[in-house]
């Protein structure tokens, strides 16, 4: 039979609509809209058109009917290595697709006119949206066309005959002797070649044929018709043959992969999804996806019992819907049973048994639970390292595999390790309505109460509304966590307050204190009411929705105070001005955190602003005083000069820093405090700020400060301890200039020093000499200091060069140091620094004195030895220390 016979066949086909432009890969397509597909057909050739193919094609829609073909083929190599023309476009494509339309293209007296649909061709290759859509149509563009012709590719190794002998088949099967000489021709070789052709490896065909209204099969220029080559096949199985039998070419037929698809077909379609993949398996794909994907559309299942992943979602996504599905349809009885079918699920798609437990999002991304470090942490026993962990089940909705770990969830465990309560967690981030009701019918623990709000702050308001219609408290507030309207304002979500003020949410309910909800949602500050969470985000929108449902805009509560607080606390002038437009009061009472203007500093607008509407610039608050001293403490300038000039006293005293002034010395704002003292800012004679002022100033290298200190404090009556600790300060931080300015107030100091004025600068001398800070080592040599903690110190430290000082300016080596953990040469030694150890000895360190503390009481060279110091030992030994004790090694 020749391609014209085809075209008789087939000549009912016919043009549905206008044609738009396509290609295999590269032409431009017209964006396809649900559920239209593109038709392909190939134009009656012209002497001018030579060798090239010419086709033209349409967009059709599926729920118009048209009739078409669809191909079912091998796309062969992985590169288009032939060109055609396509709406008057060259289009590449593969060779055996270029075969096939060569094969109706050969004569010019040919008619073929039949629309075809071809996936090559048909599907824009290059947009993954599309081709994700035109797969999940695969089974209706298949069971819908009119026929579906399969390409076995050109003729060789006696096709021509093979196909030949099963039209003659069809006339002569019910003649056993036929039958048995068949079998023992050239044409039952030949037959059982073409059921060896690689188109029957495919394991996309088995969906197609098994949906086909028709199919025609083509090989090289002749065909037939399914129902006969489904009768070679099959009609052994049916009268069995004792040729035929025992024949070795049927028996090739009996194990090829032909067989395989038709043996299927002899069965009823009403295959579930898994039985279909364990009897494919050893059909072929390019994408292991493919193994679901190329099923679905003749797979038995339930309406809306499968939602299957997006074609471009990760292989382990789709893998564990595939054995939700499952699942669904044979609810494991136990564990075990479910670790066996993960197992047949992996060795099916040649995977680790591992992979299937991946947790991975839309991308294929591993993501891991948020609120815990490890996902190991659900306690299963054996089985947790087997993969089937609640994690895995919640995370990918295993509604069965949740029931049976369940069962064995242990509720005298802590409530914050219970399986139950984690599984919560995940349900409802998820939004697994169904997970949730199977967790809720499981009992209550006390902990879930919380998940209302959970739910809200994620959006899941399936899950929202499972819960409220299960009755849970709308307006509860719980001892961690806030009111689920409050939640909503703080997230932003205009819809899930509609829904919660539909369910009778209360837009007035308060947070009457402190609320950590940081382990499942950001924490900024407990807001009090909804107004003020929305307030606080700077939730403009959900502000005004707020207002116009009867929100108060002047309720105290919270942390915050209230909602012009919390706008201010975040700098939301456009917030606050909507506020002020509603009647709140700049001047309210405050929270803990300070009054809106104490908010607002750092803010220049929305300083202005509530300076304008009347603040008062001077109010006192329990926590920071007033505005003023907020913005001295932050060293904020221009606030500073906003409130002065807006009348604020800059000697108003009071609160946590006294005045503004100290809480600029305090927290070593330099150029603040200046301004406020150029500004008639005056100092106290509170000794315990000075004090806190002076040794802040003095070790962050504030030198202004410092003198502004120094020089107002001359009649404070400042005692030793505080000058002491600002020079220690000074000297541990390295720095000069300050150390220098203290030493030139040292007789500013009025009250009589408690013990030897040396002892002053000892503390200070050792700081220095910790921290190699040698100029000023040796200042305080020179103002007294004896140097001899500060000797142990840098002995024990390794530097040289503040050892040295210290030895020139008269240090005593061997003094045992009144603070020290021990002698120099024994601090040097147990740090096997040879220079020092060298320069001790040079100054006269008693080789056998004995510390305190260091090595218990050991001498030089046992400290040497502890710390495997060799050298070191045997520079001691050489200058005469006392070997009792020590180890033979050491020695050698």
């Amino acid at each position: 039979m020749d391609s014209e016979s085809i075209v008789r066949i087939d000549s009912d086909l016919r043009l549905w609509r206008g044609p738009v432009p396509t290609d295999d890969n590269a032409a431009q397509h017209v964006p396809l809209q649900e559920l239209e597909i593109r038709l392909i057909r190939l134009k009656p050739r012209t002497p001018s058109d030579g060798e090239m193919i010419c086709c033209e094609t349409i967009v059709v829609s599926l729920d118009e009917a048209p009739k078409y073909a669809a191909l079912s083929y091998t796309w062969g190599g992985p590169t288009a290595s032939h060109t055609i023309e396509i709406d008057d476009q060259a289009v590449p494509i593969r060779k055996n697709l270029w075969r096939f339309f060569r094969q109706f293209g050969g004569s010019a007296a040919n008619t073929w006119r039949s629309w075809i649909w071809v996936d090559a061709v048909c599907i824009d290759q290059t947009n993954a949206s599309e081709v994700m859509q035109q797969v999940s149509m695969m089974g209706r563009i298949y069971s819908q066309a009119l026929k579906v012709l399969v390409w076995l590719g050109p003729a060789h190794s006696d096709s021509d005959d093979a196909m030949q002998a099963i039209v003659n088949y069809a006339t002569h099967q019910r003649h056993p002797k036929f039958r048995a000489k068949f079998w023992n021709s050239r044409a039952g070789l030949a037959v059982a070649r073409l059921c060896q052709r690689a188109y029957w490896t495919r394991l996309w065909i088995f969906q197609e044929l098994m949906l086909a209204k028709s199919v025609t099969i083509l090989c090289g220029g002749r065909c037939v018709d399914w129902t006969d080559f489904y009768n070679v096949m099959a009609a052994e199985n049916r009268t069995p043959d004792k040729y035929s039998a025992r024949n070795r070419d049927y028996q090739a037929v009996l194990r090829s992969p032909a067989m395989s698809i038709v043996g299927q077909s002899l069965q009823p379609l009403d295959h579930r999804l898994w039985e279909l993949m364990i009897a494919n398996q050893d059909l072929r794909c390019t994408e292991l996806k493919d193994r679901v994907f190329g099923l679905l559309g003749v797979a038995k299942m339930e309406v809306g019992s499968f939602t299957s992943p997006e074609y471009r979602a990760s292989l382990c996504r789709l893998l564990n819907a595939v054995l939700r599905l499952h699942h669904m349809e044979s609810s494991p009885a136990s564990v075990e049973v479910v670790a066996n079918d993960c197992n047949q699920l992996a060795e099916l798609f040649g995977l680790e048994y591992a992979r299937i437990f991946d947790l991975e999002d839309e991308h294929g991304v591993i993501v891991a639970p948020a609120s815990i470090k490890k996902v190991q942490e659900c306690p299963l026993g054996s089985l947790s390292e087997r993969g089937i962990t609640m994690w895995w089940a919640v995370f990918y909705g295993h509604a069965q595999v949740e029931r049976l770990l369940l069962r064995n969830d242990v509720r005298e465990r802590d409530p914050e390790k219970s399986m139950t309560d984690r599984a919560w967690h995940w349900a409802v981030i998820c939004g697994e309505v169904d997970v949730v009701r199977v967790l809720l019918q499981s009992g209550r623990t006390g902990e879930e109460s919380g998940f209302l709000g959970l739910a809200v702050w994620h959006g899941q308001e399936g899950v929202v509304e499972f819960l409220l219609s299960e009755g849970f408290d709308v307006n509860e507030v719980g001892e961690d966590y806030d009111p689920a309207l409050q939640i909503a304002s703080e997230r932003g979500s205009p819809e899930m307050i509609q829904l919660l003020l539909a369910k009778g949410a209360d837009v007035n309910t308060q947070t009457l204190r402190g609320v950590d909800t940081s382990r499942w949602r950001p924490w900024t500050a407990s807001s009090g009411t909804a107004l003020q969470a929305a307030c606080a985000a700077g939730r403009e929108e959900v502000a005004w929705l707020l207002i116009a449902e009867g929100a108060n805009v002047n309720a105290q509560a919270g942390s915050l105070g209230n909602a012009l607080c919390a706008a201010s606390y975040n700098g939301r002038p456009e917030i606050v001005q909507m506020l002020l437009d509603e009647g709140a009061d700049p001047n309210l009472a405050h929270g803990c955190n300070g009054s809106a203007l104490e908010l607002a500093v750092g803010y220049e607008e929305l300083l202005q602003l509530l300076i304008e509407a009347g603040a008062n610039v001077d109010a006192q608050s329990d926590c920071h005083s007033n505005a003023l001293q907020r913005a001295s403490a932050r060293g904020n300038i221009a606030a500073i000069q906003m409130l002065l000039h807006a009348g604020a006293d800059v000697n108003v005293q009071g609160g946590e820093y006294q005045n503004a002034l100290w809480a600029a010395l305090v927290e070593t704002k330099e150029s603040a405090a200046l301004a406020l003292f150029q500004e008639g800012a005056y100092l106290t004679h509170h000794l315990e700020h000075y004090r806190k002022a002076l040794v802040a100033a003095s070790r962050e290298g504030c030198s202004g400060s410092v003198r502004l200190l120094l020089e107002n404090g001359a009649d404070m009556n400042i005692d030793e301890a505080c000058w002491a600790e600002a020079l220690e300060g000074a000297s541990g931080a390295g720095e000069e200039d300050l150390v220098r300015l203290l030493l030139e107030h040292r007789g500013d100091v009025k009250a009589a020093f408690s013990h030897d004025r040396s002892s002053v600068f000892e503390h200070a001398c050792k700081l220095a000499s910790l921290y190699r800070h040698k100029k000023i080592v040796d200042l305080l040599l020179a103002a007294g200091a004896s140097g001899e903690d500060a000797l142990e110190v840098a002995s024990g430290a390794g530097f040289e060069e503040i050892v040295e000082l210290l030895l020139e300016h008269g240090a005593d080596v061997n003094a045992p140091p009144r603070y020290g953990d021990g002698t120099a040469l024994q601090a040097a030694s147990f740090g096997g620094f040879e220079v020092v150890v060298a320069l001790l000895l040079a100054a006269g360190a008693d080789v056998n004195g004995k510390g305190a503390l260091i090595g218990g009481g050991q001498t030089a060279i046992q400290c040497a030895e502890s710390g495997r110091h060799a050298a070191v030992v045997t520079m001691l030994a050489n200058a005469g220390a006392d070997l009792t004790g020590l180890e033979r090694e050491s020695l050698d």
